[in-house]
């Protein structure tokens, strides 16, 4: 039946069935859509220039001196986005070993080691290291950060490894973390995982998976927050200290 309005007619209404068919078709096309060009070009990293007038939530906090730039809900998509790459680029392991750097890469490797558990059949094992004793900057500090200690159950000798952070800056800290991780054995492959990538590398380092890219400004620091080690999960911008 024709249903174009023409000179001298008028356009025969659609059925409900007949609308509802149409929008169920357009929901799919949308949906395949982004299915594909997520197998094509992978998950996107989100990247933000993070500035006074550019925070991501402009959510008052209790301290005017920082900006909320991850709420709980944009954190855990943040995380969940890292588990789905990671699934992705090692598809055919039976096993993965996710080891975080004191102190919130370990949470971190934790989130991530669930959300992996729920999207693949490999075996996920989870460690930590401290890299306290690793530091190239350990003779110059007035107090030594209290060790944590490292524990790394299983062996890594030929293992799938992959290095857990909440932010990577300079690459110092990941630099440390390698030298320690090569003194409990040697792996087939090390891979780096990071929430937060910002500027700033003293080392050629760079992560295999981030959660969110951001530059802000030279006089900042990233500080995330997780509920196992600070009552909650957020990442703020800061004014700047000492880089680790």
């Amino acid at each position: 039946m024709e249903r174009n309005a023409g000179p001298g007619r008028s356009e025969i209404p659609k059925s409900p069935a007949e609308a509802s068919f149409e929008s169920r078709n357009v929901g799919c096309i949308s949906i395949l859509g982004l299915v594909l060009i997520y197998q094509l070009f992978g998950y996107p990293t989100p990247r933000l220039h993070v500035g006074a007038s550019n925070p991501l939530f402009p959510t008052v906090t209790n301290d005017p001196q920082q900006r909320l730039l991850l709420d709980k809900s944009s954190l855990a998509g943040a995380v969940r986005r890292v588990a789905v790459e990671i699934c992705q680029l090692n598809q055919g392991h039976e096993q993965i070993a996710l080891i975080g750097i004191h102190k919130r890469g370990v949470p971190l490797a934790r989130r991530l080691a669930a959300e992996i558990q729920s999207l693949s059949t490999a075996e996920v094992l989870v460690g930590s290291i401290d890299i306290t004793q690793y530091r190239d900057d350990l003779a110059m500090m007035k107090m030594v950060p209290k060790l944590e200690g490292s524990d790394i159950s299983f062996s890594i000798d030929d293992a799938n490894v992959v290095i857990c952070d909440e932010v990577i800056f300079t690459g110092r800290s990941v630099r440390a973390a390698l030298d320690e991780l090569l003194d409990h054995g040697r792996p087939a492959r090390v891979q780096l995982a990071v929430l937060v990538d910002r500027p700033g590398r003293e080392f050629p380092i760079q992560p295999d998976y981030v959660g969110i890219r951001i530059e802000p400004g030279p006089h900042e620091r990233v500080a995330v927050r997780f509920e196992e080690v600070d009552g909650q999960d957020a990442v703020f911008v800061q004014p700047s200290t000492p880089a680790k």
